[in-house]
This record gives C-alpha cells, structure tokens and sequence, in this order.
C-alpha cells in the first residue's frame, strides 16, 4: 500500500468520522428546539392551572389540581435540567 492510498483512506475515514459528529451535534440542536417549545407548553398550563387552582374552594377538587400542577412542576424541573446539560454538551 502506497503512502498516497493510506492518506486517501485516512481523509475518507475523517470525513465519515466528521459527518458523524455533525449528525449527533444537529440531532443535540434539534432535541434543545423541541425541549424549548415542550417547556414553554409545560409553562403556560401549570400557570393555567395556577389561576384555576385560586378559583377552586377547598376539597377533593383542590387537592387533585394541586397535585396535578405539582407534577407538572416536576416535569418542568427535569426538563430544564435536560436542557441545560444538552447546551453544556453542545459548548464542549
């Protein structure tokens, strides 16, 4: 094998290893567009039910949508934790 058929096999090798890289950083950038808008959804029905919640009387009612906001909450919570360590993947 000639030194000209190992550096062709080398750039080929590095290109497909850059293609890679590149479809796992688009699929990263994707993931953080779709996180985004599922947060914001997430954001505006637990302050919906915020706003219900106030309206309700005490009772079974109550303690169900206080329940449901708080798992929301939650949901929000990890979410967001997602996020954040996706961008710092991103930076690295």
């Amino acid at each position: 094998m000639s030194l000209t058929e190992v550096t062709m096999k080398a750039k080929t090798l590095l290109a497909k290893l850059s293609l890679f890289f590149d479809d796992n950083i688009q699929g990263k950038k994707r993931e953080i567009a779709a996180l985004k808008k599922l947060l914001k959804q997430l954001k505006a029905k637990e302050k919906d039910w915020q706003e219900k919640l106030k309206s309700l009387p005490q009772g079974e009612a109550f303690t169900e949508l206080e329940e449901k906001i708080l798992v929301i909450h939650l949901q929000r919570k990890k979410g967001i934790e997602r996020l954040n360590s996706l961008k710092v993947s991103l930076k690295k």
